[in-house]
């Protein structure tokens, strides 16, 4: 066995198990448990086999559930690599969402500037909504 085989990242579930994956996710996503909902969406990202177009919204399923769990430094790097992925991809409904809580999560590592870029962006898309509205006051607030 070559050290690239050793070292090579592997899927935590088999092929097979993509669907039950996909229920755990859903499950986490119901009650919501934060924690679960990151576990379940890390074991989707780990598979080879994920259906096109869903990685986007596992990606960002688990970086809202990094911010819920105040793990802002990680989910600074999903939504990076989300943007990376093309946000595009993102339900049209969930874009605006996604870029305020990316907001918050940049605000809370420091980066003040881009956390207004992003918020910025929501209010563009959604302009009207009250929950990105609220999400930028209280970053404010406690800055």
């Amino acid at each position: 066995m070559s050290l690239f085989e050793l070292f090579k990242p592997k899927p935590t579930a088999p092929a097979d198990d993509l669907p039950l994956a996909f229920a755990k996710l859903m499950a986490a996503l119901e009650v919501p448990d934060y924690p679960a909902l990151r576990t379940a969406a890390d074991a989707l990202l780990q598979l080879h086999d994920l259906p096109q177009g869903s990685r986007p919204n596992v990606l960002r399923l688990r970086a809202r559930a990094r911010v819920e769990m105040s793990d802002f430094a990680a989910a600074v790097a999903d939504y990076t690599a989300l943007l990376a992925d093309g946000l595009a991809s993102v339900n049209e409904d969930l874009r605006a969402e996604t870029l305020a809580y990316f907001g918050v999560a940049l605000y809370q590592t420091g980066q003040v500037a881009a956390a207004h870029a992003r918020f910025n962006e929501a209010a563009t898309l959604a302009p009207d909504d009250p929950e990105i509205a609220a999400l930028r006051a209280r970053c404010d607030e406690n800055g």
